[in-house]
């Protein structure tokens, strides 16, 4: 959690940039994905480990976008405490 109006600010930006970063590895996502589905097809058996990342990799950007839904809010809530207390000195 910030603790001042400079890192919250600094957080916001960072935030509202994501998801324009996950639309690039979107594309890398893809493929690799692609590659999973390719060795499946000649019968390549993965072993459990293998089968947790693709599914992390297919997930990550979702999760991804949730956290920074529930960080969003977290910070509008310090963006209100911070003027209140600007208010009060």
């Amino acid at each position: 959690m910030p603790n001042d109006i400079e890192k919250l600010v600094e957080l916001k930006e960072y935030i509202a940039n994501l998801p324009q970063e996950l639309l690039k590895i979107q594309e890398e996502i893809a493929k690799t994905l692609d590659i999973y589905e390719i060795l499946e097809e000649f019968d390549y058996k993965f072993s459990k480990e293998d089968m947790n990342k693709r599914w992390l990799i297919f997930g990550g950007p979702k999760e991804v976008l949730e956290i920074m839904q529930g960080r969003k809010k977290t910070l509008e809530k310090d963006q209100s405490k911070f003027s209140d207390e600007m208010k009060i000195a």
